[in-house]
């Protein structure tokens, strides 16, 4: 009865540990599965870091460039507003070269036209 007893108890304890093994083993294919995920997620983590360095450099490179063109926008405008201003000043010189000639123009006919005219009423 004892030795039946001990066997009963001995075939007991093989069935619980072969529930606890099942149950291991169940354990470690979820863990196994839930590894695998985080590796993926892992790798997709690392990809889009990839692609964010590789944003990142593109956007120094744009603003690089952005800077660049400010830089020759101002210069140019500098240079245009220096043009407009000696343009202004050369305008004004003509200007100026015109209302004089037109000046010694009119001057030079009203002499013409008196001289024309003085000898015209000696007579």
């Amino acid at each position: 009865k004892e030795l039946r007893q001990e066997r009963n108890n001995l075939l007991k304890d093989k069935i619980e540990q072969g529930e606890m093994l099942e149950t291991l083993k169940t354990q470690l294919n979820f863990f196994h599965s839930e590894f695998a995920d985080l590796k993926k997620c892992k790798a997709d983590l690392e990809e889009s870091l990839l692609r964010v360095e590789f944003l990142q450099k593109i956007e120094s490179t744009l603003e690089e460039e952005v800077r660049d063109l400010k830089l020759e926008l101002s210069s140019v405008t500098a240079n245009s507003m220096t043009e407009i201003s000696r343009l202004r000043a050369e305008n004004t010189a003509q200007k100026l070269e015109i209302e004089s000639l037109t000046a010694t123009i009119r001057n030079l006919s009203v002499e013409k036209t008196h001289s024309v005219l003085v000898p015209v009423q000696e007579y």
